[in-house]
């Protein structure tokens, strides 16, 4: 019997949201007996997974990445949506085209902007692509990519195709289910070690998202004075200029931060979620990854870990949580998990 598969792209999201559409594809793998094959190109870390983790079971049926070689062997089978069948590449055109132009905000670009950008592409040299196939792309992306991919997975349970591609995005609590998987690589898991050693076990820590997301942190950070139990505080955000404010507003304990607040980590435009990196150069991305690592690990360490509701989206009234202050709050309360994603 022909092998089966599932192919899971986040698509554009981060890391909490990478880690929860990886559980749903897993959870459909199992049901079906499909394999189930990863490629986290196209999410926020915007490089294979298999760089940063590796299966705490070797036995599972997962592959952490997808070669140029696989993809074609994928070609030649029966496909869901069958709109992609026998042309799986058009996923990664969207993302090679993305690169073209130096704009860290390609995902909220306007309809004109994106259009232009796709017509560039056509005339750019490429050794891989053919321009007939880039044409063809172009009309995918532009009509069909939206309708064809949204589909929920529950709904496909008897589906006979040979590979199923999941390209979704969408967060929730499910991350931690994936990361239970998972063990950080040796060499990722030591660089994350050195990186916090410093801050060995008695500190508390706050996570303030506020890039496309909005918060009231000043507020927060007024309240927080009474909570905090320790006198040293880790604080993660992803906007620089909190980190002066937090420090005139926390005067009376230590503020920790695990990079300077100048740092190239944090973008100019606080609109641009960190996550939103697919124009860099491959190692600053890899260096971002680890440092989104460093950060979410020495989150979930801390004694007391304090974060955010988020008020705003896109300057739009917005309730909720961020997925990375869940996923950092579920590790802090599920140690064994974390202990056991983190021991080699």
């Amino acid at each position: 019997m022909e092998d089966r598969y599932i192919i899971c792209i986040p698509r554009g999201c981060g890391f909490n949201d990478v880690m929860c559409q990886i559980s749903e594809a897993h959870e459909f793998s199992i049901k079906t007996k499909r394999n189930l094959i990863i490629d986290t190109r196209l999410a926020g870390i915007a490089d294979n997974l298999s760089n940063y983790m590796r299966l705490k079971n070797i036995s599972d049926k997962i592959d952490l990445e997808l070669s140029n070689s696989r993809l074609m062997q994928l070609n030649e089978m029966v496909c869901y949506p069958a709109e992609i069948e026998g042309q799986l590449d058009f996923i990664y055109h969207k993302f090679l085209a993305a690169r073209l132009k130096k704009n860290s905000t390609w995902i909220h670009s306007n309809s004109f902007n994106k259009l232009r950008k796709y017509l560039l592409y056509i005339y750019e040299p490429s050794i891989e692509y053919l321009k007939l196939n880039r044409i063809k792309f172009i009309y995918y992306v532009l009509f069909t990519r939206k309708k064809i991919f949204d589909f929920k997975l529950e709904n496909l349970v008897n589906n006979t195709s040979s590979v199923i591609i999941y390209h979704q995005s969408g967060g929730g609590e499910k991350s931690i289910d994936a990361i239970n998987l998972f063990k950080l690589r040796v060499e990722i898991g030591l660089e994350l070690n050195s990186r916090l050693k410093f801050l060995s076990k008695d500190y508390d820590a706050i996570h303030i998202r506020n890039s496309d997301y909005k918060t009231d942190y000043a507020k927060f950070l007024i309240n927080l004075k009474s909570q905090v139990i320790n006198k040293r505080v880790l604080l993660c955000t992803d906007d620089s200029s909190i980190f002066p404010i937090a420090k005139t507003l926390l005067s009376d304990f230590t503020i920790e931060t695990l990079y300077n607040i100048n740092d190239a980590k944090t973008l100019n435009n606080k609109k641009i979620p960190l996550h939103y990196q697919w124009n860099l150069a491959y190692d600053q991305r890899k260096e971002n990854n680890i440092r989104m690592l460093t950060d979410l690990i020495g989150l979930a360490k801390a004694q007391n870990l304090f974060y955010t509701n988020l008020n705003y989206w896109n300057n739009k009234p917005y309730s909720g949580i961020s997925g990375f202050s869940l996923l950092a709050a579920n590790l802090n309360k599920n140690r064994k998990v974390l202990d056991d994603w983190l021991n080699q």
